[in-house]
């Protein structure tokens, strides 16, 4: 924790730019009979280049996070919150911006 996504063996070849995204592993609590609270990080880099930057990188980063947040989208039923984004700046003409989420979830075991 945390895995970061290496963007410097990545070529962007969209018009647009790319989205990038990596598990960046679980962590679990101690197990209460069958139950087992479990968190799962997930990490997004959107790399955009200079004519989304600004004002159009800030409504991308506002749709992948509200896309990602929203009540309409859930995984096993549970809801994702973003826990932070950051900008990382600009390399080759690409602008980053990492955004990381964080999945709580319920585990039964033996089901």
């Amino acid at each position: 924790f945390p895995v970061t996504i290496d963007t410097s063996n990545y070529k962007v070849k969209h018009p647009k730019g790319s989205v990038l995204i990596a598990y960046n592993g679980s962590s679990f609590s101690e197990p209460v009979g069958i139950q087992q609270t479990a968190v799962m990080n997930i990490e997004i880099v959107l790399c955009l280049r200079p004519e989304y930057n600004n004002k159009q990188g800030n409504e991308c980063i506002d749709l992948v996070r509200s896309a990602l947040t929203s009540d309409n989208f859930r995984i096993r039923g549970f809801r994702m919150w973003c826990s932070n984004i950051n900008v990382d700046g600009e390399d080759g003409g690409i602008w980053y911006y990492t955004l990381g989420f964080v999945l709580p979830y319920t585990m039964y075991h033996g089901d």
